[in-house]
């Protein structure tokens, strides 16, 4: 009786270590819909999306849904990603983000309602779902890739280390790093804004189309490939999984060239990422997200970073006294921006059109009225953010 007694509370206290310790990482899976379209997307993205990503890329999966040529499909392709993200999800407002397909009672999108699975501030909700104690499955991705052929062979294996129930299924996409269209299409990015230039593009208005455009707009982690779907194949994970198993799925295919003749730009293997994500599907209105992780399809070759230019020198020291210290060159001429984020990818400061050129240019930025901690410093040029860390220790 003593020794069941024993084993009885053994296994409890067992039971209670795995539910307060996490097998994995968390990564948030970050999910837009097409960055098109629609005039107030340009400045979402340019100060919230886009630099909350910067800040936080090693913790997020980031998945947009573009219009061809940039991204997959077109309005009128309703089964073609770009399309269907929006109709299957309902989302009635484009530059929409989805963090982990929660839903958030105090930070839904307050356009859509309280029903969203779009959230309003996409800071508040990446910190509350980074912070979650439970992670029930960890997300290990392994891959071939032949340079010759294009053809691609992916293992997703989900293992799970706490309770988990329901229809649980394997999500997989392929994403750009970055993708910077080409000049006299309207494919990129429509902007309230007067022709001109903002932020380096040349804004612009097309024939026959609504609206002016960020030409040439360089777009971050637009979706080109998705060969599990939206939802995943059901069966691989049963409703119940055992915990410390392994529940692997194989994707094989051949990565297009383009997919489709009126794409801009071949797809480069070097710059795809592979984002995999365990799914429950139903929860909520559609999905929800267990876990997510994501890698390279092919080792990145020297001198290339994810959303990096090798062309742009940007350096950046820990604080002397309340002064931080930086200082930035490139092989081409522009005009970038600065943004300072705290450690939940909020902006706190900025230093906007700084021409750089191919001397090294200085900058300085008063920090004297920052606590001590991590932040995380941004050099936006040509669309392209540059992301080093500080400490702040006075």
């Amino acid at each position: 009786m003593k020794n069941s007694l024993l084993v009885s509370l053994s296994v409890i206290i067992v039971n209670s270590l795995i539910a307060q310790n996490p097998c994995a990482t968390k990564m948030v899976l970050m999910e837009q819909s097409c960055a098109k379209n629609c005039g107030p997307c340009y400045f979402h993205i340019r100060d919230y999306t886009n630099p909350l990503y910067a800040a936080h890329k090693n913790q997020i999966a980031m998945v947009v849904y573009n219009q061809a040529p940039i991204g997959v499909g077109s309005w009128s392709e309703q089964n073609k990603p770009y399309y269907a993200f929006g109709s299957i999800f309902n989302l009635e407002y484009q530059s929409m983000v989805m963090i982990d397909r929660t839903f958030f009672p105090n930070n839904y999108m307050l356009q859509q309602g309280p029903t969203s699975e779009g959230v309003e501030s996409e800071a508040i909700a990446f910190n509350n779902q980074i912070n979650s104690i439970n992670v029930p499955v960890s997300v290990n991705i392994t891959n071939t890739y032949n340079s010759t052929t294009r053809a691609v062979n992916i293992n997703v294996t989900a293992n799970f280390c706490d309770i988990a129930s329901g229809d649980l299924r394997i999500y997989v996409v392929l994403t750009q790093d970055t993708v910077k269209g080409p000049a006299g299409e309207s494919y990129g990015q429509n902007v309230n804004a007067s022709n001109g230039v903002l932020d380096g593009y040349n804004v612009v208005t097309y024939p026959n189309s609504i609206g002016n455009w960020a030409e040439s707009y360089a777009f971050i982690n637009p979706v080109k490939y998705q060969p599990s779907g939206f939802f995943g194949n059901a069966g691989i994970i049963p409703a119940n999984p055992v915990i410390g198993n392994n529940y692997t799925e194989n994707f094989s295919f051949t990565l297009p060239l383009k997919n489709s003749t009126t794409e801009a730009m071949n797809i480069e293997p070097n710059r795809i990422q592979i984002v995999a994500a365990v799914v429950k599907n139903g929860a909520f209105q559609n999905r929800e997200v267990l876990n997510a992780n994501k890698k390279y399809l092919v080792t990145p070759a020297v001198g290339i970073q994810e959303n990096s230019l090798s062309n742009l020198q940007f350096n950046v020291l820990n604080p002397i006294g309340n002064t931080l210290f930086l200082n930035y060159s490139s092989t081409t001429n522009g005009v970038g921006h600065i943004y300072v984020y705290n450690s939940v990818g909020q902006i706190i400061k900025t230093l906007n059109n700084l021409e750089y050129n191919t001397s090294v240019s200085k900058a300085t930025i008063d920090v004297s009225d920052l606590s001590n901690g991590i932040y995380f410093v941004s050099f936006k040029a040509e669309g392209i953010f540059h992301t080093r860390k500080i400490v702040i220790s006075k």
